[in-house]
């Protein structure tokens, strides 16, 4: 289900990773994506990091989409529905 995703988003740590769908929809469309296989991706990712506020920018929209995913709002949700 993506939980290292939501670990890092959650402990401020900037996701760098692949660019797929489920990403995408876990992340909010937060996090840093990469083509793989495209090469500098990663590199060109890790520049942009180094400026401070850019960075900022990054972990406080991964924190506010992290919140999505509490455990409690999400067994709140699986109770309701069984």
């Amino acid at each position: 289900f993506n939980i290292p995703l939501l670990q890092a988003m959650k402990a401020g740590a900037p996701a760098i990773i692949n660019d797929i769908k489920i990403n995408r929809e876990v992340s909010d469309n937060s996090s840093l994506f990469i083509n793989i296989s495209r090469a500098g991706a990663l590199e060109s990712i890790i520049s942009k990091l180094r400026n401070e506020n850019f960075r900022n920018k990054i972990i406080s929209a991964q924190k506010k989409a992290a919140q999505k995913y509490l455990w409690t709002k999400t067994s709140k949700i699986f109770l309701s529905n069984i």
